[in-house]
């Protein structure tokens, strides 16, 4: 399945299992997840998903958005990205897209590489 057509599976799966109130969240976390998939598995650029993926990466999203709000939960600090004064407005900092573009491979995996792992392909490099 094209890539495209399968993070619009996902992001279909992944609104069955949870309830997202931020769509476009939803959309960058699953661009995120499937394009680190992309890399562990070794698939070429323009490669396409195999269909049986598309539950496991939407369980793998929804479980990311789990630990990272009982991570926010903890942490009361918020980055603040934005002040003004008089108009008395202050914008923080989407955490959640944060956690997505700076957690580790292993961070977001948790427990899905056995799963992967027949997908991955090999990488075979030629002189």
């Amino acid at each position: 399945m094209p890539q495209e057509e399968f993070k619009v599976e996902v992001i279909a799966k992944a609104k069955e299992i949870a309830n997202f109130e931020d769509e476009k969240l939803l959309k960058f976390a699953v661009g995120e997840i499937c394009d680190r998939v992309s890399l562990y598995l070794n698939l070429p650029e323009k490669a396409n998903f195999d269909r049986r993926l598309v539950r496991i990466l939407a369980n793998m999203t929804c479980g990311n958005f789990i630990k990272f709000e009982s991570a926010a939960n903890r942490t009361a600090e918020r980055a603040i990205s934005s002040l003004s004064d008089n108009g008395q407005s202050i914008s923080y900092q989407n955490a959640a897209q944060s956690y997505f573009a700076t957690a580790k491979d292993s961070e977001i995996f948790d427990g899905y590489v056995e799963i992967l792992k027949p997908y991955r392909r090999i990488n075979v490099v030629s002189r």
